[in-house]
């Protein structure tokens, strides 16, 4: 497998799934259970869990995983950090977040070409993203980030695979998505 891993983006939990609070629904602890149940899958691959927050490294020490914790604000800004930074000790890393409703097979996963895209099941998202190391790639998550990942994938010359009919693709960010 080579030098590879795992990144998991986590903000701290007490804020995380703003889209879900306010109604009867208990984010913190959904939001605990599904980064838990990714973690759990990934057992055995090379994980770090990427964070600016001191609750989710101590999260990370309670669950034997490494952590990478950034000094930026925000998941694209700290995801480009934790990128930039690992080019020394991996070659290839995979972005693959916390909220994954069905992660089974994860540790199974190996890219087919030179970058992976696995959207989320309305095709607009990015729920999985691999790819090499030192290359000049900006992250672009939010709204609609699969087309502006692909777009850079592309830029950047990599031979990517896009799949959007994965059990990845389903992650939660509504109640609908219970």
């Amino acid at each position: 497998m080579g030098r590879d891993a795992f990144l998991i983006p986590l903000k701290d939990f007490r804020i995380a799934k703003d889209r879900l609070r306010g109604g009867t629904l208990d984010a913190t602890t959904l939001a605990v259970e599904l980064a838990h149940g990714v973690l759990e899958e990934l057992r055995s691959r090379t994980v770090l869990i990427v964070t600016e927050s001191a609750d989710v490294v101590a999260f990370a020490a309670s669950h034997n995983v490494g952590c990478f914790t950034s000094r930026q604000q925000g998941l694209n800004p700290v995801l480009q950090d934790a990128y930039d930074t690992l080019v020394a000790d991996y070659d290839r890393l995979t972005i693959v977040h916390g909220d994954i409703k069905h992660p089974d097979g994860l540790r199974d996963f190996q890219s087919a070409k030179d970058a992976t895209l696995v959207t989320d099941r309305h095709g607009l998202g990015t729920n999985l993203l691999s790819l090499p190391t030192g290359l000049r790639f900006s992250f672009s998550y939010g709204e609609e980030s699969a087309s502006r990942h692909r777009d850079e994938c592309l830029r950047v010359g990599l031979d990517l695979d896009i799949i959007t009919d994965s059990p990845w693709g389903h992650d939660v960010d509504v109640p609908e998505d219970l």
